[in-house]
């Protein structure tokens, strides 16, 4: 595949983004707290680039059986609000795909006691990797945080509570994005470039926002483990998909670095907990011994790793993407190109598992769509552990999670009994 030379002339689009400034009251939200509060100088920032045009003026999507739903009509794809839960479409600026032979290595949910093995044996393999951090386990874990970066982590957004970001209002997802911003900031000095959306669960409007207001690249992913179904205690939370063993998940990761090297890999791995960190470094040896090229997400296209000029006094600070791609994020995972927001709609069936909570009998939805064709490696899984008991350090309730793949044409759904564990 061939890949042209990007240089991203956005300071004239973003040139209005947040500037922070260090708090040093140690005044933040409430851990867990959902959709905290933004400050003046983010609402500010994101009403200027509303009036501007640059914000979409969408309403949100409400969960339903644990899946967000749009309101009757609305097209959830390309020419739409262009929702990767519910149709794969990925937006002007997504990060999807890796160029051939590279292997994107990104962690979700940290920093939790566990992170600090994981730091370790990667600064000791010389690899950095991307760790897309929840605002709550930085302020519930500050010594994990600070080991990240001693050992050469890269630090990026995943929200202040992990929620289904599309389902928040604006300020809501203000907060929810400012908030884990600025406890980075504060306590590393960095202003973080890039965010994974929890679940995935992105549109337009939400996107734009975290383009717009903070200046941040939305990463999703194009290969799951499903690690975080392991346990720390062994057992698995997942029923009938999964890796349900350690040998599972070897095997799952075996299976990406011995396939095909095109497109690149950005894998979701999870750094919760001994089983989901073991995993990934019993497996690392076999992902160099087979010819990959590991990085860690900015360096994929020798892009900056922070939001250097956005402080107070700063100028405008986007990262420079100086490393080759394409121009199409679709085809190739490349950094943000000008096009319009595509979708690459899929040929798939998925297993849905929406339980209210651990240890419930609950109904797994299968849903497939005709008329394209796609790779196994498209089909995304989920259940409810994935959002409470495995992600946070303290009680949320329980908040169900599913993945949907492909609008294609019209959808064939099955319902199957399943039991979460």
């Amino acid at each position: 595949m061939l890949y042209s030379t990007l240089l991203l002339a956005l300071a004239a689009s973003a040139s209005a983004i947040v500037k922070f400034e260090k708090r040093q009251n140690g005044n933040y939200p409430a851990p867990g707290t959902i959709g905290p509060t933004p400050l003046a100088s983010w609402v500010t920032t994101y009403n200027a680039a509303k009036a501007a045009g640059k914000i979409p003026g969408d309403a949100p999507s409400t969960l339903k059986g644990g899946v967000p739903s749009y309101a009757t009509g609305v097209n959830v794809g390309t020419g739409g609000v262009c929702s990767w839960t519910l149709s794969l479409c990925y937006g002007t600026f997504d990060v999807v795909d890796a160029p051939t032979g590279i292997a994107g290595i990104s962690f979700d949910d940290g920093p939790v006691p566990a992170s600090t093995q994981l730091y370790d044996y990667l600064q000791s393999q010389h690899q950095a990797a991307t760790h897309f951090m929840i605002g709550t386990n930085i302020l519930n874990n500050p010594g994990p945080f600070q080991h990240a970066l001693q050992t050469g982590g890269h630090v990026a957004v995943h929200t202040w509570s992990h929620q289904y970001t599309t389902t928040l209002t604006d300020m809501q997802v203000l907060g929810e994005l400012g908030w884990t911003a600025q406890i980075i900031f504060d306590q590393s000095g960095h202003v973080p470039a890039y965010w994974r959306p929890p679940y995935g669960d992105v549109d337009n409007r939400v996107r734009s926002i975290a383009r717009e207001v903070f200046g941040m690249y939305t990463v999703i992913w194009n290969k799951d483990t499903n690690d975080w179904c392991l346990s720390d205690g062994g057992g698995t939370s997942c029923v009938g998909y999964g890796p349900g063993t350690d040998a599972g998940l070897d095997a799952e990761l075996q299976g990406w670095w011995n396939g095909p090297k095109s497109p690149g890999i950005i894998g979701l791995e999870h750094e919760i907990n001994s089983r989901t960190i073991g995993g990934f470094m019993r497996n690392y040896p076999t992902l160099l011994s087979r010819g990959w090229t590991p990085k860690c997400i900015p360096d994929i296209w020798n892009a900056s790793w922070y939001n250097a000029g956005n402080t107070v006094g700063g100028g405008h600070g986007l990262p420079d993407n100086n490393g080759s791609n394409s121009t199409s994020a679709v085809s190739s995972g490349g950094v943000p190109s000008s096009a319009p927001p595509a979708s690459r709609s899929l040929s798939a069936t998925v297993t849905i598992v929406t339980p209210t909570s651990i240890g419930e009998t609950v109904t797994a939805v299968a849903i497939s769509t005709a008329g394209v064709s796609a790779s196994a490696s498209t089909v995304k899984t989920s259940a409810t552990a994935h959002s409470s008991a495995s992600r946070l350090l303290y009680p949320l309730g329980a908040s169900s999670e599913s993945w949907l793949a492909g609008l294609a044409g019209s959808l064939v759904v099955a319902v199957v009994a399943a039991v979460v564990v």
